[in-house]
């Protein structure tokens, strides 16, 4: 009653129109409706945050916030989330019925150790390692590495109110990875992220401790495989501008992404300079100029070029092979039960989705796949920003992680 009437008084105050005046009561119905709440002020990418829907929940509401920015309140519309649907018995059951050990030994491909990174020094004495709370895994996307998000993870650790470990990895064949790996399914990379976390950053007496994902883009649709395929280990996920869909090879969106690859592998500069020694960042800056016109994105692309060597950090032959990998979502080897198997996929978690306004990653005919996937899910758009949505709307992302960690 006192939350009906709390909602009364907020419509009768707003000047929203009468469609939107309306209670916002959620169906299954109202998943392809896109802004069904919108905020009045700006973001600072030229937008505000704009709330989806959440199955699960009856009611949404928004606050405004003091700041130049309005923002979603996380808090008011994210509930504790419910136990995974797998009985609790001390053996940390799967997607698949199957225990860490066993889901770790089914695959042909080795796992790679991940080079990771603490972002946090709490209080001058190291990670924050005694936290009990479940640590924030942050996954990069195509071309990233784990300092990416360092930025928008140290002012995060200074906001919390719950002090949480966070950490950022390098996904397979990127960053600071020697090795590089020939395949890149979502499952070998999903092994790789659990692996590394119980050899090198779950203390033994926690190796089976649950986290926290934060992924982008290619990274979230590794956190996704993770949710899916070992649900007891992940405590939540936020999603930023990636869908658990199989992109078509043609869409607009997907061809810039291989585009921009193949346009980096085949950047031959020795052959442009009398001293392969001698090539800089800023000449190889020069050569994608004419077909890169954007400078930020070249100066992304270039965090990946290596001067000593006067060759890029990362194999792009092996990551331009794995593009047809990397645009689907296949979770289990292809086989006649294949298909059977990954619709019985479910994480029961509580998932964040950021999406960006200008970004076609995430579409309205996406969202019953996500339902599938995700039936606690909740989905936000950042209208002024595209598909980087936490290079180009840092405030709003930052402080979106902050309500959904603080819970």
């Amino acid at each position: 009653m006192k939350m009906a009437r709390q909602m009364r008084r907020e419509r009768e105050a707003s000047s929203m129109t009468t469609h939107h005046r309306q209670s916002l009561t959620v169906t299954p119905v109202l998943l392809v409706c896109i802004l069904l709440a919108t905020t009045t002020t700006k973001s600072r990418c030229g937008g505000g945050v704009d709330a989806f829907v959440h199955p699960q929940t009856a009611t949404w509401t928004t606050s405004e916030a003091s700041t130049t920015a309005t923002r979603l309140d996380v808090s008011a519309v994210l509930e504790p989330p419910p136990t995974v649907g797998f009985p609790d018995d001390g053996s940390n059951r799967g997607g698949f019925g199957v225990s860490s050990y066993e889901w770790m030994s089914s695959s042909g491909s080795p796992t790679v150790d991940l080079p990771w990174m603490d972002y946090v020094d709490h209080h001058g004495h190291g990670a924050s390692s005694s936290s009990s709370l479940p640590p924030v895994i942050f996954l990069h996307g195509l071309l990233g590495n784990k300092r990416n998000f360092q930025t928008l993870a140290a002012s995060l650790g200074a906001t919390l109110t719950r002090e949480r470990r966070l950490i950022g990895m390098d996904l397979r064949n990127h960053g600071d990875n020697l090795d590089m790996m020939d395949s890149m399914s979502y499952a070998d990379m999903a092994r790789d992220v659990l692996s590394t976390l119980d050899r090198h950053i779950l203390h033994s007496q926690n190796k089976n401790q649950k986290v926290i994902l934060v992924g982008h883009s290619m990274g979230a649709k590794v956190a996704q495989a993770l949710a899916l395929l070992m649900p007891d280990r992940v405590e939540g996920m936020v999603l930023l501008d990636m869908a658990p869909v199989t992109y078509d090879p043609d869409e607009p969106s997907w061809k810039t992404v291989s585009d921009i690859l193949h346009l980096l592998k085949d950047v031959v500069p020795s052959s442009e300079s009398p001293s392969s020694s001698s090539i800089t960042k800023r000449q190889v800056d020069q050569w994608l100029q004419p077909s890169l016109p954007d400078p930020a994105l070249r100066a992304f692309c270039l965090t990946n070029w290596d001067a000593a060597k006067s060759d890029w950090k990362m194999d792009l032959h092996k990551v331009c092979s794995e593009l047809d990998t990397l645009r689907q979502f296949e979770l289990v080897s292809s086989s006649e039960n294949s298909s059977q198997q990954e619709a019985h996929l479910q994480y029961d978690g509580d998932v964040l989705l950021i999406h960006g306004g200008k970004s076609k990653f995430v579409k309205s005919s996406h969202l019953p796949t996500i339902q599938s996937y995700f039936p606690n899910h909740m989905l936000t758009t950042i209208r002024g920003a595209g598909h980087w949505v936490h290079a180009e709307a840092p405030d709003d992302v930052m402080l979106l992680l902050k309500r959904y960690l603080d819970r």
